[in-house]
């Protein structure tokens, strides 16, 4: 969480809007998600494949 000017929040809601938009193709697509390094991947075994991580 951060603090941000009001006139970013449009322009940072298209930006989110457009990643998840690639983000729901990769999953239609079968790509398996990003790289999560070593410990955080044995933590977090579904992370590599969620938005919130993408």
């Amino acid at each position: 969480m951060t603090v941000l000017p009001k006139r970013l929040c449009l322009e940072l809601a298209e930006q989110i809007e457009q990643a998840r938009a690639l983000w729901e193709q990769d999953q239609r697509d079968g790509v398996p998600g990003v790289y999560i390094p070593g410990a955080l991947a044995r933590k977090f075994r579904k992370a590599a494949e969620s938005f919130e991580w993408f």
